[in-house]
């Protein structure tokens, strides 16, 4: 199967395209900057997931495509753009309003090749203001999210919706 990853440039979609190509899959990479320790036997764009035009050249012959970042911006013109190239399999991590789409909801993300953005938010006080202060915090290791892609991917019996990957 030839599977399309926008946002591997980050540590969800990479490891998303190392198990999809460990797999025997076909895989083509987007993103802004190529990974340093990226597969050679993956194909790497770097391309703004944003530009439509790009993306409806990359999505040609896809049999499913898969959005790893969370820009609902990207996320929306990708979605877009795979309807319309008649995709049948769309797995996205950011909402998104279209029927047939899967959308990967995660529970804040810590473990080996976590991003800056989430170790910025304990370098410091935590202070949440929205109500849930008392509530345990629910972190969840990026493998498992990876895991969850990948069988939203594979898996042609899952229904189109909301998949949440939560700590227990």
């Amino acid at each position: 199967m030839r599977v399309v990853i926008a946002g591997v440039d980050g540590p969800v979609g990479q490891g998303v395209a190392t198990r999809l190509v460990s797999l025997g899959h076909d895989v083509v990479g987007i993103g802004l900057h190529r990974p340093e320790s990226w597969s050679g036997s993956v194909v790497f764009i770097t391309a703004d997931v944003a530009d439509a035009a790009t993306l409806k050249h990359v999505l040609v012959g896809a049999d499913a495509v898969a959005h790893c970042g969370p820009d609902a911006g990207e996320t929306a013109v990708l979605v877009d753009t795979a309807v319309a190239a008649g995709i049948g399999r769309i797995v996205v991590a950011s909402e998104s309003e279209h029927p047939g789409v899967i959308v990967i909801r995660s529970a804040m993300m810590l473990g080996r090749n976590v991003d800056d953005a989430t170790l910025r938010l304990f370098v410091g006080p935590v202070v949440r203001d929205d109500g849930t202060a008392d509530l345990p915090l629910q972190v969840v290791h990026p493998e498992d999210v990876q895991r969850a892609f990948v069988h939203a991917l594979l898996d042609p019996d899952l229904a189109a919706g909301t998949v949440d990957v939560a700590a227990d």
